[in-house]
Parts: structure tokens; C-alpha cells; sequence
């Protein structure tokens, strides 16, 4: 008689079904693995994807109903799931964590950033924004004490947790992202890419006005993620060097980026963004996987990490001038342009792929799980 595969329940109420960390990394890993994997999300029908048991969660209207009913009804489902270990992936889903296990349930809490840094950035009252980030750094870390682990997405957000109970597993690409395509770079444009959030944060406005200081005729701005609103949508698509492609799923990032020159990763230096040592910025790893130099924010840690691997140029994020000589600079320098290319695309290859977070991962759930289900 075969044994029963352990089960994994996988809880977030903030993510949708094809979230590349959440789902197309670590969930589909742990079921090609050999575990039984439910995912509590988003989703508008319950249905099996990629071995994957997705469980709808119906989403909430308000910021409100994600926290309290959302956390409420991802609690009832995961309960319902009976599984063996619960992996949360919110920060909301904390007080979740903290009801499964006063029920006896093993929990694992997947930071993926640094929040506390993170409501530094908010548009709360000054007054009371410190003391906000600071109730809640300190609820985190009492909280995750009662887990069983913590998995963070990066080195910095590590040190919050006990070193004990705490893993990185980063947000790289899998090596098939690395994989060329023949033929499929752009020659007619020199292309800069940018894939991501269009927030003010995320400097994407800076990008627009440098694109337009671009000394070299032939370099457009190609953007992809989803936009406020259809206004902000329409000003993209009216720029006359802009083209921007709406909101993408993650299959068809790759066939875009591979069309591309340059990427560019311009956060701008809210707290936020100020602390990141790069290894939960996705895109970061995407660009240099598919061969496109970057742009990136002259933070300290994000500067040192792309001068290390020399697969880009760090410049100053809220300057539009700064940006737009850099990316003439690539384009007038082929030589240059085609040695940060090769450099980023053989970092991925080594050492900055998902392959080597998903050993960490899987590691992780034979030491919490080590004679499978209980």
C-alpha cells in the first residue's frame, strides 16, 4: 500500500492564481516534488492547474474585507484542507498563522519583503506612520516565533527573524527563462523595458520624461504592467515613445523582454525600496536572464550587486537626465552593451536561477516533514 503524500496548503489572499513566486515557483515545485498542493487565492473557480489544487478565494472589495473577512474565509478553507504544513504569504495572513497554530498545525511564514520598511512608504498621517511601522515590526516578530520557519525573499529581511528558523529563498527565474530565442531581439528599435508595477514609486514616470531626453532617434520605452486607471493607460499609448502592452501574464513576459536592449529597474528612494540587497526583485533577474543590460537604482546594495556581475549601470533613479545618458551610453557602445549582456545572462545560468532556491525549498520541507505525511 503506497503511502499518502503529504499535504501542503499554500494561503495568500492578496496574490492572483498566476503569481510567479507564489504559484509558478514555489507551488508547482513542491507538487512536481511529490506533495499534495492545495493554493488558497484568488481565483473564480476551484480547478486543477499544473498539479495544483487551486481553492477560490472570492476577493474582497475593500482594503478592509481583505484583512478581516478575507483572512476569515482563508482560514475556514485552509482548516477544510486538513493538510499537514500551512505556507502563508501575506502579512495579513501573520494573525492566520497564529490561529493555525494554537489548533497544533506546522506554519510557514513567506516574508517577501520588508514591511515594516514598507509602511515607512505609505500615505498615512506623519504623526502616525513610525509608530504604525513599529507596532507592526514588533507583532511580525513575536508572532513568527510561534512558527515552525520563515522564509524570507531576501538577506536584509532575513535579519528580522531568528537566524535558527529563518531561510532566503530568492525570486529568480527559472533557467528555461535563460533559454535564447533566436532571432526574436528587436534590430529596428533600441528598445528599453520596463515590467512591473506603474506606481510613482516605482519611477516609472521618470522613465516616460528620460525617454524623451534620449539623444539616440531609434530608442522607444516599452512598458508592461497593469495601470491605475484607463487615463494613466492612455497617456502611455499616446507618448510617441512609449508603447505600452497593459497588463501581461506571466507566460508572455519572457517573448516580450526578449525583444528588448535594455532593462530598467528605477525604484525610487522611498524606505520602501531604500533597503534592497536586489534578491526579491524579479525583473532584476528576468532582464539579465534574457540578455538585457540594466538600469538600475544607485541604492548601495543594489549598486555593489550589479557592478559585481557588471551586467548594467546604476544611476541616479529620480534624475530623467541621468537615465537618459545612460541608456544613449548603451547605445552607443556595442562592445560595452554586449559584454554586461553576456555577464548578466552567465550570472543567471551560475548562480541567480530558481533551480537553486527551489533545492533550498524543497530541503526546507524534508527537514519540517521528514517522514512525509504525520
Amino acid at each position: 500500500m503506497n503511502p499518502r503524500k503529504p499535504k501542503v496548503c499554500i494561503l495568500s489572499t492578496s496574490h492572483a492564481v498566476g503569481d510567479d513566486r507564489v504559484f509558478h515557483k514555489e507551488a508547482t515545485s513542491l507538487a512536481k516534488a511529490g506533495y499534495e498542493v492545495s493554493l488558497v487565492v484568488q481565483h473564480d473557480r476551484e480547478e486543477v492547474i499544473d498539479s495544483v489544487r487551486i481553492i477560490p478565494l472570492r476577493q474582497a472589495r475593500t482594503r478592509f474585507g481583505r484583512y478581516v473577512t478575507g483572512c476569515l474565509r482563508a482560514l475556514v478553507l485552509a482548516l477544510r484542507a486538513r493538510a499537514d504544513l500551512y505556507h502563508l504569504h501575506d502579512p495579513e495572513l501573520v494573525a492566520v498563522g497564529v490561529l493555525l497554530k494554537l489548533a497544533r498545525k506546522r506554519v510557514i511564514y513567506d516574508a517577501h519583503e520588508d514591511y515594516e520598511q514598507k509602511l515607512l512608504s505609505r500615505p498615512l498621517p506623519k504623526m502616525i506612520r513610525g509608530l504604525v511601522a513599529r507596532a507592526w515590526g514588533v507583532w511580525e516578530r513575536c508572532a513568527s516565533r510561534l512558527f515552525d520557519h520563515v522564509i524570507t525573499a531576501d538577506s536584509h529581511t532575513q535579519l528580522k527573524f531568528p537566524a535558527s528558523r529563518t531561510t532566503v529563498i530568492a525570486n529568480y527565474p527559472p533557467l528555461k527563462f535563460a533559454a535564447l530565442e533566436n532571432g526574436k531581439r528587436h534590430e529596428g528599435d533600441f528598445r528599453v523595458m520596463y515590467v512591473g508595477g506603474l506606481g510613482d514609486d516605482r519611477g516609472i514616470g521618470k522613465l516616460v520624461e528620460a525617454i524623451g531626453r534620449v539623444r539616440s532617434e531609434n530608442a522607444r520605452l516599452h512598458v508592461a504592467g497593469a495601470a491605475p486607471n484607463p487615463e494613466y493607460a492612455g497617456a502611455l499609448s499616446r507618448h510617441p515613445r512609449v508603447s505600452y502592452h497593459g497588463k501581461l501574464p506571466w507566460e508572455q513576459v519572457k517573448p516580450l523582454l526578449a525583444t528588448g536592449h535594455v532593462g530598467a529597474v528605477v525604484l525610487q528612494p522611498v524606505p520602501a525600496y531604500l533597503y534592497c540587497p536586489g534578491e526579491n526583485i524579479i525583473k532584476l533577474f528576468e532582464y539579465m536572464a534574457v540578455g538585457l543590460p540594466v538600469l538600475i537604482s544607485s541604492f548601495p546594495k543594489l549598486k555593489a550587486l550589479i557592478e559585481t556581475i557588471d551586467a548594467g549601470i546604476a544611476v541616479d533613479p529620480t534624475s530623467p537626465e541621468e537615465i537618459a545618458r545612460a541608456i544613449d551610453y548603451l547605445h552607443d557602445n556595442p562592445e560595452v552593451w554586449r559584454r554586461m549582456s553576456e555577464n548578466g545572462r552567465r550570472a543567471v545560468l551560475e548562480r541567480y536561477n530558481w533551480e537553486h532556491e527551489e533545492k533550498k525549498l524543497l530541503d526546507l520541507y524534508a527537514r519540517l516533514l521528514p517522514n512525509g505525511a504525520p
